[in-house]
């Protein structure tokens, strides 16, 4: 069968779903045996939601076997057996489910559609059953969500568009999505549903064995994925969710179908990665025909790989590390990261890499300035180097900033690391400080024009930068600093009102909205309140504010009362 290649033609090609299919979808639902006695004419009328039989059973037989009796017997919600289809179900007396309103369900299904041996559709629908109108041999309704298209190496996917998209289709309408995606939306009542009514069942997997996936390693994956998750997700574990992405892995084994031996040789993570969204197409030729090849490896270098793997950490550090030295291989890579830990090992593999630096010499500097001499345990130590490596990254960032001269070995590995960091960082927030003051210069001078204002007693002074508001936070003991971004980036407005003899000494915090002359808060020491000499100080000053801050002999400003 040839490739199709448009959209439509991929749409019109899709197959419909069969009468067994359909079977297939009815037995997805909860089965319920719904009955009605009639004792006086001598039998029970029967509606099995399951096989779709509508029957009369007699209550007395001749001959009564075990499943005869306890099927009569079977009360409102017990379970009992179909005498038709044998399935174990759940009775339903017809006086006590009334409408059956409760009973209503829904399910997320992924039907296999094969097309000849290279050529599989997906059919991804959410079927819905209800009983309503007391109709209790009703069959499930579907709507199909979106629809794959697969074939060796190539894949495509169409999703139905809904208005809640926002995308401008119209409902029904497919379109395509730029990556390949799991076929069901993820609203917030599915994530906070239980764990049994998330994911999505399959229907007609088994048919996969007549096509080119026949071979394709669903069982390994889930195990790969499982562990994946709980490495990287410790804080939900795998087995909370109850779901995998295995629709989107059965699309990426079509077009990389060799990601089945990472599976088989324990390197599942790069899989994990892959249908994560993250590819790592720079470390990884996802079309090569062996392991070795697709991390670009010579033999001994990937038996060192297999044998030192433990996270996806020691490998970024090692494909950082293997470009910056020759000869470095995974082992190293592996001490390092169980020597200094995830985050340090990365920013001292980049910085390595950055500076074009000798890693030995970088090593041996770092493990110089560590102490170690009271740590007891390994985690302890492990620390103490964590600490180093921070340390000497954040100083080669404050210095690249304040544009040392990095190429000097005195310079970027400093004789006392820890003094050289605290000077460089004192050094880059002076120099941000004034960056930041030099953007809000403009916003000052419109300010003091606007609010700065005195009556010889009082006075309002307009804060000079982030540090003057954090800094009048911390000396009244309220949270005026955390509004101190804020007030820079003009999205309010923060004034200090002061005595005209004490112009140094804090006194009380104001937050005025600009575009409507508002005062918002006003607090003093420990957010306490104004009295009412301060009240009429500050009504006074915003009626003048509001009056346009007109400047004459009465209304001096603070600059002439200063």
């Amino acid at each position: 069968m040839r490739v199709l290649k448009t959209k439509e033609a991929i749409i019109r090609a899709v197959p419909d779903l069969t009468q067994e299919d359909a079977d297939e979808m009815n037995r997805q639902f909860t089965p319920y045996l719904f009955f009605k006695d009639c004792r006086d004419d001598g039998y029970r009328e029967c509606w099995c939601s399951s096989c779709g039989e509508h029957f009369n059973y007699d209550i007395d037989q001749r001959i009564e076997t075990l499943e005869h009796y306890e099927f009569i017997r079977a009360k409102h919600n017990e379970k009992t057996k179909c005498p038709h289809c044998g399935r174990i179900l759940t009775a339903k007396e017809t006086y006590r489910a009334k409408e059956c309103l409760n009973l209503t369900e829904w399910k997320r299904l992924v039907f296999v559609k094969p097309q000849g041996k290279n050529t599989v559709f997906l059919v991804c629908a959410y079927a819905y059953k209800d009983y309503a109108g007391r109709d209790y041999l009703t069959e499930p309704r579907y709507s199909i969500a979106t629809v794959y298209y697969i074939t060796p190496q190539y894949v495509r996917q169409f999703k139905r568009a809904y208005d809640y998209t926002f995308l401008g289709l119209k409902d029904g309408q497919f379109y395509e999505p730029k990556s390949i995606h799991e076929p069901f939306v993820k609203t917030l009542d599915y994530n906070c549903a239980y764990p049994e009514k998330r994911g999505y069942r399959w229907i007609g997997f088994d048919r996969l064995k007549d096509t080119f996936l026949a071979y394709v390693p669903m069982d390994l994956f889930d195990e790969a994925y499982a562990a994946w998750w709980r490495e990287t997700n410790s804080c939900y574990g795998y087995y909370s969710l109850r779901e995998c992405p295995e629709v989107k892995f059965l699309a990426y084994y079509a077009l990389y179908p060799n990601i089945e031996k990472l599976l088989k040789i324990d390197l599942g993570d790069f899989v994990c990665n892959l249908i994560d969204g993250r590819p790592m197409k720079r470390d990884i030729d996802w079309y090569a025909p062996t392991p070795k090849q697709m991390f670009g490896m010579r033999k001994d270098e990937f038996d060192d790989f297999r044998k030192n793997y433990y996270g996806m950490t020691d490998f970024r550090v090692y494909q950082i590390l293997r470009k910056a030295k020759k000869g470095f291989t995974y082992s190293q890579a592996r001490e390092i990261v169980e020597q200094y830990g995830y985050e340090a090992s990365m920013r001292l593999a980049q910085a390595v890499k950055r500076r074009r630096l000798n890693l030995t010499h970088t090593l041996n500097y770092l493990a110089k300035n560590t102490n170690t001499k009271k740590c007891k345990t390994d985690y302890a130590r492990q620390q103490a180097y964590q600490r180093t490596a921070i340390i000497w990254t954040d100083y080669i960032v404050f210095a690249a900033e304040l544009k040392y001269d990095l190429k000097r070995d005195d310079v970027i590995f400093p004789k006392k690391l820890n003094e050289a960091h605290d000077n460089a960082s004192a050094a880059v927030v002076a120099v941000r400080d004034q960056k930041a003051f030099e953007k809000y210069k403009a916003r000052y001078e419109k300010l003091k024009k606007m609010y700065e204002y005195s009556d010889g007693k009082y006075m309002i002074v307009i804060p000079v930068g982030v540090n003057d508001i954090v800094e009048e936070g911390k000396v009244l003991s309220h949270c005026v600093g955390g509004y101190a971004d804020r007030h820079m980036r003009g999205a309010t407005t923060i004034l200090f009102m002061r005595r005209c003899d004490e112009p140094n000494n804090r006194f009380i915090t104001i937050e005025v909205r600009d575009s409507e002359k508002r005062i918002c808060q006003k607090y003093g020491k420990g957010n306490r309140l104004l009295t009412q000499e301060e009240n009429d100080f500050v009504t006074e000053w915003i009626n003048w504010v509001k009056a346009g801050s007109k400047r004459n002999k009465k209304k001096k400003s603070a600059e002439k009362a200063a």
